[in-house]
């Protein structure tokens, strides 16, 4: 298929598309130039005409004769259509007409086959016309006329044919067949008519009287006639005005009935034919206006009648259309008009009180009016943020609106402990954005200081409570709700979710049936029984509530319509029709993205009983996933992962139980297991954002960065994720724990400002610069994240450190201290108060504190982390080894105290101990850092030369470009007395890390046997230089200065080395050293 093009006129109208001849007859004509814009349709570049090959080519053929100029009628009408029409002098279309109609009707009788000779060429042989004739003729009476004719500034009439070269007109003439007669001139018949027209007018006053009856006959009741009403008497004259402007109006609105009727009806665009029609010059219009009704008008006025008496067809109900919301900040007007702020304020809560998704938006644009009117102290904020919460899933973009709500929640800030529905509202926020910690935390800070929970508040904090997995607390706010009456619609959802949570699927059902008494048209309601239903099983009731929702059209919200086309989807499956299901989940992923809704249209690729199979155990999934997070709350991890391992089982394709299951095998620090997960989901989902997110972060973790930047370049091409805030916050990561904390503060803040909501990476950016000493912009990123989260004690021990390094020790500790009223007896807040009077030298309080940790009956994480700070500080190695080993109970993935523990055990000697908690970390992490090393160095102190070098081998493999593996290489052949390969791995370690103190003072030791005094002296001083307190650097260059017979220095330097080590083993023999050296 040749390629069309599309063109720039001068007056830079775009038309086309066109072929290449179209193209080239317009060149000819004058309406484009070389220079003229030109386009490939249907999205091509724009380009001068004269850069497109074929369209040069055709304008060569054209003008030279060669081309085929034969034109159809329809591309000669296309090009009619296309180019504006020239504008002329009326009196000389009149002028002219007299010839354009001599001309024609001389081609006409020349016609052999009654053809029009305009539109017959021979293919091989171009028209005969003497153009410098028709121009001498067109310049003749083109001054004849400018001498009669008036002068006008701008000629109005249309014409449809000019007789000149420049402006040569295409017109749209009727396609006559081979054989076909042209229609003889008709005659029309006034008597014919006049009877046509009186039977049409008798069939459709019959139509009409039918038309009557039904409805007479119908149902509807009949309005009653007020009795009671004056009789008017009415003056026509005085009503004529009116009545003739009145039907002006109608007549115009008739038209464009008329011309939608048509345009619905054939799919056909008549606007084009009406505006010809339509467009006469101002005589004519005057005209046509004292005649009365136009013939287009006419016309039109049948067309309404027959649409709207003679079309039997049914109206056709419209589609559901859900309507996104626009989340805006409110504007503050000049003047302040506190009547006008209360109006509005009065009608948004009415409009609240009715719960559904439309009144609810109608209700924010009340509340923003009435804080235009008024914005300091007006309810109407607190309305505002609770509304915008509740809508914030519908929002046109989620990332706006997340941001425009945050600052509602920022200005309201000192309004959260007294203000009902600012703290609700940013609670909601908070829960939306998964922060349940952060909801629980804002209502039980406002109950404990106004003490009067609503009961819209009690069913919101009975949400947080359930998300966060506090069921305790849950159950007590249940217990006190579960008798009220009336409730909020979201007090029936979040009970049911709550009995759901503990298996009462029956008393879940019933609340919600009960909230339906109340409630029976919210479709937030219904939509939660239809759920119910589906895990039941029970079909029709399912679907005749499906049906119930469509009536009620979901409320036009692009979440619940969403959710309703999950269901009908649903429905579709259960009635074995899987090709119907796809088209529903398709529509509603393109609604609302869901990994639930991914995995079941996946699902359906097995088609029949095993869809409808796979559906009903989705719900089976959902309990085992609950199940499995109730156990990681308790520390259960066994039993946590074994629900897990089931939900996986039952759809290896269901994302959301495969990323817990991910979850639960990092927390373990199973991370090779986790990687084999997600690459297994990767190959299923390449373009999902979750798992290729979680797939990065994971292969950071685990410090496989070659893999982690190649996951990152994939990731970058999937249309639209480069310009996502979560690309960048991976980069921003990748390279913080590569060391280029340059780059990745720059990825960090691109990340941000694509999400101002993102915390964590407002925390990594605070943690680089505090690490960097940038105090001020650490703490402001520190703050932002605090606001967004700020119950997070991550967040909170960084702020006091920052705080401690800058302003001392008593300030970081009232700054936590202050943390307690909120977080009593929290053993975290606690042990870092005690950390900070340790690094005081304020030992008592120290011990004060430490006691005050021993005695909580929570030993979490940050209990036993402080323990063994403590007792590390305490030189208690026994202690040490005790709580890191309840400390990887609680968190079996702490790979870093699994090798404390070996660390610790090989100072006791305990060498295969240290080797077996080195292997474990081995085996859930093979990348971890120095692994290998360590196992290396472990074998080099039990003497197992062959199985230190093999791992000193493997750790030289795996990271090539960090010392320790060559360090210990060297170390071991120096034992083994192959010197030679010894000194050059010590070299390459230290020409790695040039203080790398282990390498210098073991290459020195080596260059000592070689007699090479002054290498080994000079090594030592550059590891003295980084440890001068080290007793071994001491120790070895006694040893050096004796050699060289420096006795004085050497002395000194064994002196030294006892006073450092007092307890050295080889003391007796270091004394004998001295002795003889002075």
């Amino acid at each position: 298929m040749s390629d069309k093009y599309r063109v720039k006129l001068e007056n830079k109208r775009i038309v086309g598309p066109f072929s290449t001849g179209q193209i080239a007859e317009l060149f000819e004509r004058g309406h484009v130039n070389e220079q003229s814009e030109c386009q490939v349709f249907p999205a091509g570049d724009w380009k001068q005409l004269g850069s497109f090959e074929s369209i040069n080519k055709a304008i060569y053929d054209r003008l030279s004769g060669k081309g085929n100029q034969t034109q159809t009628t329809s591309e000669a009408t296309i090009v009619k259509m296309m180019i504006p029409k020239k504008k002329v002098n009326k009196q000389l279309q009149e002028k002219l007409s007299e010839t354009t109609a001599a001309n024609n009707e001389e081609q006409a009788s020349s016609e052999e086959d009654e053809k029009l000779s305009e539109f017959k060429f021979d293919k091989d042989q171009g028209p005969e016309i003497d153009y410098d004739e028709l121009e001498k003729r067109y310049q003749e009476k083109q001054a004849e006329l400018d001498k009669s004719a008036p002068k006008v500034e701008e000629p109005q009439a249309k014409e449809e044919f000019v007789p000149s070269l420049e402006r040569t007109r295409v017109i749209k003439r009727p396609n006559i067949q081979d054989g076909d007669k042209p229609e003889a001139t008709r005659v029309l018949d006034s008597n014919k008519i006049k009877k046509d027209l009186e039977e049409n007018k008798r069939m459709l006053e019959q139509k009409i009287e039918d038309q009557a009856k039904r409805v007479a006959e119908s149902e509807e009741a009949e309005e009653e006639l007020d009795t009671n009403e004056a009789t008017e008497f009415i003056n026509i004259g005085s009503m004529l005005p009116t009545i003739s402007k009145e039907a002006e109006s109608a007549e115009k609105e008739i038209v464009h009935l008329a011309k939608q009727k048509v345009i619905e009806s054939t799919g056909l665009n008549i606007e084009d034919d009406l505006e010809d029609i339509e467009n006469e010059d101002e005589d004519e219009e005057e005209a046509e206006k004292k005649k009365g009704m136009k013939p287009v008008v006419l016309i039109a006025f049948i067309v309404v009648f027959w649409f709207l008496f003679f079309d039997e067809e049914a109206p056709k109900e419209k589609p559901i259309q859900p309507q996104r919301v626009s989340i805006q900040f409110p504007s503050q007007g000049e003047f302040l008009e506190e009547e006008k702020a209360n109006q509005a304020l009065a009608q948004g809560v009415e409009l609240m009180a009715k719960q559904d998704y439309l009144s609810l938006v109608a209700a924010a644009k009340s509340f923003r009016v009435s804080l235009f009117y008024k914005f300091q102290n007006n309810p109407a904020m607190g309305y505002l943020i609770l509304t915008y919460a509740r809508i914030y899933p519908n929002a046109k973009s989620r990332l706006e609106a997340s941001t425009t709500l945050f600052n509602l929640v920022r200005v309201s800030q000192d309004k959260l402990l007294t203000d009902a529905n600012v703290a609700i509202g940013t609670a909601e926020f908070y829960l939306n954005a998964k922060k349940y910690l952060t909801g629980v935390n804002i209502i039980e800070n406002y109950l404990r200081v106004s003490k009067k929970p609503t009961v819209t508040m009690l069913a919101v904090y009975l949400e947080a409570l359930v998300k966060s997995g506090k069921l305790v607390e849950a159950k007590e706010v249940f217990d006190k709700i579960k008798n009220l009456s009336p409730l909020p619609i979201e007090a029936y959802i979040n009970m049911s979710e709550y009995l759901e949570l503990d298996e009462k699927f029956a008393m879940a059902a019933e609340v919600i049936d009960r909230g339906l008494g109340s409630y029976p048209n919210s479709v937030e309601l219904l939509l939660k029984r239809a759920e119910l239903y589906l895990r039941s099983a029970e079909i029709k009731p399912y679907q005749e509530i499906l049906t119930k929702i469509e009536r009620l059209k979901a409320e036009q919200c692009p979440v619940y319509f969403a959710d309703f086309l999950q269901h009908m989807g649903n429905a579709s499956v259960l009635s074995g029709n899987s090709a119907k299901a796809a088209e529903f989940y398709k529509k509603s992923l393109n609604i609302q993205e869901s990994p639930d809704l991914r995995t079941r249209l996946a699902s359906l690729s097995v088609g029949g009983d095993e869809a409808s199979q796979a559906l009903i155990k989705e719900s089976k999934i959902h309990e085992l996933m609950k199940k499995s997070r109730f156990a990681m709350n308790e520390f259960d991890w066994e039993s946590a992962f074994v629900y897990a391992i089931e939900a996986s089982d039952l759809n290896p394709l269901y994302i959301d139980s495969n990323l817990l299951l991910v979850e639960i095998q990092i927390k373990r620090g199973y991370y090779s297991a986790a990687l084999s997960t997600l690459l297994r989901l990767k190959k299923t989902y390449p373009t999902n954002k979750e798992i290729n997110t979680r797939l990065i972060d994971t292969y950071i973790t685990s410090f496989r960065f070659s893999d982690a930047i190649s996951a990152i370049n994939e990731f970058a091409q999937v249309e639209g994720s480069i310009n996502t805030p979560e690309y960048a916050s991976m980069l921003g990561k990748y390279y913080y724990v590569s060391g280029n904390d340059a780059t990745a503060i720059k990825w960090l803040g691109e990340a941000v400002s694509r999400d101002p909501l993102a915390d964590d990476d407002l925390f990594l950016m605070s943690k680089i610069y505090i690490k960097n000493g940038k105090y001020a912009d650490g703490k402001l990123m520190l703050s932002k994240a605090l606001m967004l989260d700020p119950v997070n004690l991550r967040y909170q021990a960084l702020y006091a450190q920052t705080l401690y390094d800058k302003d001392g020790a008593d300030t970081a500790i009232g700054y936590l201290r202050d943390l307690l009223n909120s977080n009593k007896d929290n053993p975290q807040i606690l042990g870092e108060i005690a950390k900070y009077y340790y690094k005081s030298g304020q030992i008592k309080e120290f011990n004060l504190y430490r006691e005050k940790v021993e005695q909580q009956e929570i030993k979490d994480e940050s209990f036993y982390r402080f323990m063994i700070y403590a007792s590390e500080l305490n030189q208690q190695t026994d202690k040490v080894l005790n709580y890191a080993r309840e400390l990887i109970k609680i968190n079996p993935g702490d790979l870093a105290t699994h090798i404390k523990i070996g660390e610790y055990l090989t100072k006791q000697g305990r060498l295969s101990q240290s080797i077996e908690a080195y292997e474990l970390v081995k085996e859930r992490m093979e990348t971890y850092p120095k692994i290998n090393y360590l196992i290396a160095k472990s074998y080099f102190e039990m003497d197992n030369l062959d199985k230190a070098l093999e791992y000193a081998e493997l750790e030289i493999k795996s990271n090539p470009k960090i010392p320790q593996g060559y360090y210990i290489a060297g170390e071991v052949l120096a034992k083994k007395n192959e010197y030679p390969q010894a000194i050059k791995n010590l070299e390459k370690a230290v020409t790695i890390d040039y203080g790398y103190v282990e390498a210098l003072v073991g290459l020195a030791k080596l260059k000592r046997r070689q007699n090479s005094h002054e290498q080994a002296r000079e090594l030592l001083l550059r590891a003295l230089k980084a440890e001068p307190n080290n007793p071994l650097i001491h120790r070895e260059l006694g040893h050096v200065y004796r050699a060289v017979g420096q006795g004085v220095l050497a002395a000194e330097s064994f002196k030294t080395y006892l006073t450092l080590m007092p307890s050295a083993r080889d003391r007796d023999e270091i004394e004998a050293l001295i002795r003889v050296s002075q």
